[in-house]
């Protein structure tokens, strides 16, 4: 047995074709949508795994495995422009994990100031 979920809005009338992907070990879809063949698969058996591909036409776009954890750690925003007043500001501390706040704000002391409502 097969279960795929299609969510769109209400402008796609249609759902694309979709084939079952299942081989080496892996089970997924592969599709395409706008030019664009998506192929997802899942480890069956062992620890968690998947992999995506992205193509369009004979250009490969991603082709890597998915994480396979969850990694909630704000530090690898550290290049967005928020991410300052995330570490700065004490009501993200209710989000952000205080111990990853406090440890943040030991290491930039410097950097510590901010918009703290």
């Amino acid at each position: 047995m097969a279960l795929l979920l299609w969510a769109t809005d209400d402008t796609v009338k249609a759902m694309f074709d979709v084939e079952k992907l299942d081989k080496d070990g892996s089970v997924g879809a592969r599709f395409t949508a706008d030019g664009m063949t998506v192929e997802v698969t899942f480890a069956k058996t062992g620890d968690l795994g998947a992999h995506l591909r992205l193509s369009k036409g004979n250009t490969v776009i991603v082709n890597r495995a998915l994480a396979n954890t969850v990694e909630d750690v704000y530090a690898k925003w550290k290049s967005d422009p928020r991410f300052r007043n995330w570490m700065t500001n004490d009501a993200m501390k209710a989000v952000i994990r205080a111990r990853e706040v406090d440890a943040w704000r030991q290491a930039n002391p410097q950097k510590n100031t901010g918009d703290n409502k």
